[in-house]
């Protein structure tokens, strides 16, 4: 339940202070509802799932912010979601792993990163070139 994870959490925050506890707190209640009123798959549950994600990178929790990240990232990938929005989360989560040491998940997420991409440089060059061929 959303209390639980909240005290689990809550025990790690003591030290960010009584607002950044209730911003956790209201985050997880809103995630809950988004899933109780939407599902799962919804947007609406990425928006606070990325939320709760970049709240615990702040308070250099990286191992709750992975967890919150590879969770939008797999909701991301199912609802289809834009490449720039994939980007930034595969981005995220990159940085949580490198955080916490893993270094090999982290150069994983930066390469998928990269790889999604690409695809839209290679267009951009290849739209160029024909935009020259049609000036001549």
């Amino acid at each position: 339940s959303v209390l639980t994870l909240y005290l689990a959490i809550r025990e790690s925050t003591t030290s960010a202070g009584a607002s950044t506890s209730a911003e956790l707190f209201t985050l997880l209640k809103g995630l809950q509802a988004q899933k109780e009123m939407y599902g799962y798959e919804s947007a609406s549950v990425g928006y606070h799932l990325r939320s709760l994600g970049q709240l615990h990178a702040k308070l250099q929790q990286f191992e709750y912010a992975g967890y919150f990240f590879a969770e939008l990232l797999q909701l991301q990938l199912r609802l289809g979601s834009s490449d720039a929005d994939l980007i930034a989360t595969l981005s995220h989560l990159g940085h949580t792993f490198q955080q916490t040491g893993k270094v090999t998940d982290a150069m994983a997420c930066f390469r998928k990163a990269l790889t999604v991409y690409r695809p839209h440089d290679n267009n951009s060059n290849s739209n160029d070139d024909e935009d020259e061929e049609n000036k001549k």
